[in-house]
């Protein structure tokens, strides 16, 4: 009987702790608290440089104002991204042992910041360093995010805090973006709004580079200042063929972190969809849509602006509902998102495709870095992050590649696309010539249903609980 008591007090004092806890994240105590607010703002610096550099100026600067070739652009992307896959596990176990994450986010951002302002810096006509430097400026930019994403456990106290606080960086994130491009507008075009800005002289698309330099800089410091990192479990110094040995050992004994693989190969195919989207998300706008340059600012802006709402909610929602059954509702949503994308035939229809993009977009950041988290139980997480960087980046390479497989197969002289206008011709709905056209892109974009559904049937085999960690 004094048994049961002090059990039925222990459940009552956790009863009351838990809900404490909700009350506590429902309030939004836990996002204004300064360890969480820093880490926060370290995605909205970052995405400043994603959205700045490598999104809207760098690539347009190589191509309309140097007169290269946009593929020097792409070969730096896709190299960088290929350093970061294959340094990136490696340096996640090194920073496990002896607390080494914030250092190493440290150098990663100074160097990244580093390469950024002396680009703005390089002669137009040192053609080379000019690639070299933006190849850098990336490589440390995605690599830094493998300690970014391993510091979310020393800023939340439990798995519940995580989940929100991991949808509110990204949500943060996506509104640097948004900020970032207005904010050095000015140092581009010298106006804003239709207004002159004064002091500040208009410098052409290469304007943008050191105030993104500045920005990211100065929006990183507090993670720096006052995000303590908790200690690793071990002070033991790795070699880089130490930390491959323990991340290969890791990989051939997945038995000891159930749902670990089928985690890591759903989240490789859902990230493929996902990069190809962002990647060709212009020329779609151009090609099929038929938006002209002010009219795809103000459509990436509703995605953008949907990401941010999406980020928020469904952090929230991740408090008190699974994150198992969140990442399946978000991984259909992008199935019939991209499946409407390639049969929608109203604008209004893309304007509110759009909108769901953009929710999506924002779960799949939000839910998938704590849920890997949870499955690991908590344990040495810069190597399991690294793993995590190692599939997101290999995906930045592969994932376009189906895209341009699918958009070679479905040209109208093509296997597939050959068939269809002959089927479309025996049914009588002969295709217009713009129909023809759009009809690659459509396929593309519709194909990519398939790499998300193979995710999400593969990600439907972990079991509702993993490794003792109650995963609904």
């Amino acid at each position: 009987s004094t048994h049961r008591k002090h059990k039925d007090q222990s459940q009552e004092i956790e009863l009351i702790g838990a809900m404490n806890t909700r009350r506590e994240i429902s309030g939004w105590r836990v996002f204004w608290r300064r360890d969480t607010l820093s880490w926060s703002l370290y995605d909205f610096a970052n995405t400043i440089f994603s959205m700045n550099i490598v999104s809207s100026y760098m690539k347009p600067w190589i191509v309309d104002d140097l007169g290269r070739d946009g593929f020097s652009f792409d070969l730096a992307v896709s190299l960088s991204m290929l350093g970061v896959a294959i340094i990136s596990p490696a340096l996640g176990v090194m920073s496990d042992h002896g607390s080494k994450k914030k250092l190493f986010l440290f150098l990663f951002t100074i160097s990244c910041v580093t390469a950024l302002a002396g680009l703005s810096f390089a002669p137009s006509s040192a053609f080379v360093l000019i690639i070299v430097l933006f190849a850098v400026a990336n490589f440390f930019y995605e690599g830094g995010m493998v300690f970014y994403n391993a510091l979310l456990y020393s800023v939340a106290k439990d798995n519940k805090e995580a989940r929100f606080i991991s949808g509110a960086g990204v949500a943060l994130g996506y509104i640097g973006a948004i900020l970032g491009l207005f904010l050095v507008l000015p140092f581009v075009s010298g106006e804003l709004f239709g207004f002159s800005v004064p002091f500040i002289e208009a410098s052409g698309k290469s304007g943008a580079f050191l105030p993104t330099a500045i920005m990211f800089l100065l929006f990183a410091i507090p993670v720096f200042l006052f995000v303590r990192e908790k200690p690793g479990g071990t002070k033991k110094r790795l070699s880089f063929g130490q930390a491959y040995k323990s991340l290969f050992e890791t990989l051939r004994n997945t038995k000891s972190y159930p749902g670990l693989a089928r985690f890591i190969g759903a989240d490789f195919l859902i990230k493929n969809a996902v990069n190809a989207v962002i990647i060709n998300i212009g020329v779609f706008c151009l090609f099929v849509i038929g938006l002209d340059d002010l009219e795809r600012t103000y459509f990436l802006s509703i995605v953008t602006i949907a990401a941010v709402v999406g980020s928020f909610v469904i952090g929230k929602l991740a408090v008190r509902m699974s994150l198992r059954k969140l990442i399946i509702v978000v991984a259909w949503g992008w199935i019939v998102s991209m499946a409407l994308f390639g049969v929608a035939f109203e604008r209004w229809m893309f304007w509110a495709l759009s909108a769901m993009a953009g929710v999506w977009l924002g779960g799949v950041w939000t839910l998938h870095r704590p849920f890997l988290a949870e499955l690991v139980s908590g344990r040495e997480l810069g190597k399991f992050f690294g793993l995590y960087s190692l599939t997101g980046k290999s995906a930045a390479v592969l994932g376009p590649l189906w895209w341009a497989l699918f958009f070679a197969l479905f040209q109208p002289d093509a296997i597939l696309g050959s068939w269809l206008v002959g089927l479309g011709d025996s049914m009588g709905f002969a295709l217009s010539e713009s129909a023809l056209v759009q009809m690659p892109y459509r396929a593309a974009a519709a194909s990519l249903s398939i790499l998300v559904f193979a995710g999400l049937m593969l990600f439907k085999g972990i079991p509702e609980k993993e490794n003792g960690i109650d995963l609904t």
